[in-house]
């Protein structure tokens, strides 16, 4: 599951989006365990962990939108986080 709501759906930081480090190590921290989370120089991806759906943006930002977007609308299931099937 992921980090605090609060922290998930706070902007990024003006800083994340020119230090990619950051804003990955940021997207990891709060959504790693339901997605797996790669990125740089313009091509950002989150793989959910249960069903394996990928998501792709340009930005850090933009891909933290979609992230959102997507688990609100389908959740991942507790035990994919945890390396289960989902099922």
């Amino acid at each position: 599951m992921p980090a605090d709501p609060e922290v998930v759906n706070r902007p990024l930081h003006p800083q994340d989006t020119m230090m990619p480090m950051m804003s990955l190590d940021a997207l990891q921290w709060n959504w790693g365990e339901v997605y797996a989370i790669t990125g740089a120089a313009g091509h950002w991806l989150a793989q959910r962990r249960d069903n394996g759906r990928t998501l792709t943006a340009s930005a850090p930002d933009e891909l933290r939108t979609l992230i959102i977007q997507d688990y609100a609308v389908q959740p991942v299931a507790p035990d994919a986080a945890c390396g289960g099937t989902g099922r």
